[in-house]
């Protein structure tokens, strides 16, 4: 009998197509499946009105029936709003634009997916991301982008550890979303056809400054043109970010881009020059390598969100100058490095130096 029949995993299981192909998949190959539900967030006082996890845990719970695999709930709500939400908050209150997608994955499901396969006696995890993972002769595990370039999801797993990789699957890794669908409709899986999630990490789409009003006040004040005139007055500071042009409070007609936000002063700086948004250079805190720095040889691409183009980089200690000017540096957000098909670790922005003449 081959041994991989009898070889336990424990699958993050979030109701959505990707997820359950994964699950699919995994069978395929001879691995003995229980499928793991995360309840991260319910909203049971109503504040944001419809919350998906109800109907996610269905969708998650008729998967695991079709395919004949046991599924249990796990309840972290506690953990997501203190780990991720938490952070969330004071990141906005300090005029940054944080990216929770990627702290969600590090702090919360991985690391809680694995002390529970720890403790039900299994060795492997797997998800439905977009990824690939390579381990080389020395034993270390290697994160790599997904075939699919379009759905590729390692942006948001460079905060994760050499340690949260080193046992984990990604059964999809090697196929493109169509595929997905195909396999999924073929094998009878209801969500063949569900769509992809938006929004916040297991909140979903919601109204930014509605769901800020949780534990932000609003803070209405100046919006000041490059050169210092006063252009008009913004309802809330914490709601805005580098780089918006809708919804800043200036009428008119003309569009303004913010440029800046002086969370001290409750100040907004506009332009109305979309060039304004363009820099190269930006200074980064709490640099984290996957698997240790790379070489100064080592020839280094990185972006700055998650659709956008790799550029080439250069990294001194904290400073990232960018060979391409780019779009909107803002602060809080995740720059991502690379080394060919390699993810290699992310920095978040402090600040960005302006614009490059």
């Amino acid at each position: 009998m081959n041994n991989r029949t009898k070889t336990k995993v424990l699958l993050a299981l979030s109701g959505g197509v990707d997820s359950a192909v994964a699950a699919w998949l995994l069978q395929k190959r001879g691995f003995d499946v229980t499928a793991a539900f995360m309840k991260m967030w319910s909203d049971e006082a109503g504040i944001l009105g419809h919350c998906p996890y109800k109907e996610d845990r269905r969708d998650a719970c008729k998967v695991a029936s079709r395919l004949g695999i046991p599924i249990i709930v796990l309840d972290f709500e506690n953990e997501y709003r203190r780990e991720v939400l938490s952070g969330f908050f004071e990141s906005y209150a300090r005029g940054e634009t944080p990216n929770p997608d990627i702290f969600c994955n590090s702090r919360i499901k991985f690391p809680f997916l694995r002390r529970t396969a720890d403790d039900l006696g299994i060795r492997f995890v797997a998800t439905g991301h977009y990824a690939r993972l390579r381990r080389d002769k020395q034993g270390r595990t290697h994160l790599l982008k997904a075939r699919d370039r379009e759905k590729d999801q390692t942006y948001f797993l460079s905060d994760l550890t050499k340690a949260d990789l080193a046992n984990t699957i990604f059964p999809i890794g090697q196929l493109v979303k169509s595929e997905v669908r195909a396999i999924a409709k073929k094998a009878g899986l209801t969500v063949h056809d569900k769509r992809s999630t938006r929004g916040i990490c297991f909140v979903g789409k919601v109204s930014l400054p509605k769901f800020l009003r949780q534990k932000i006040q609003a803070r209405p004040g100046k919006i000041i043109s490059q050169s210092g005139e006063t252009l008009g007055r913004h309802q809330d500071i914490s709601s805005l970010t580098v780089g918006q042009r809708h919804g800043v409070g200036l009428g008119g007609g003309r569009p303004y881009y913010v440029t800046q936000i002086d969370i001290k002063e409750n100040t907004v700086f506009v332009s109305a020059d979309e060039k304004d948004l363009y820099q190269k250079t930006a200074r980064l805190r709490d640099i984290h390598w996957i698997s240790g720095a790379p070489a100064k040889s080592r020839k280094l691409f990185a972006r700055p969100r998650y659709r956008a183009e790799l550029s080439e980089v250069v990294l001194e200690n904290d400073l990232v100058v960018f060979k391409k000017p780019q779009r909107a540096l803002t602060p809080g957000q995740s720059v991502v490095f690379y080394s060919g098909a390699e993810c290699l670790g992310q920095g978040i922005i402090k600040f960005a130096k302006t614009r490059e003449k």
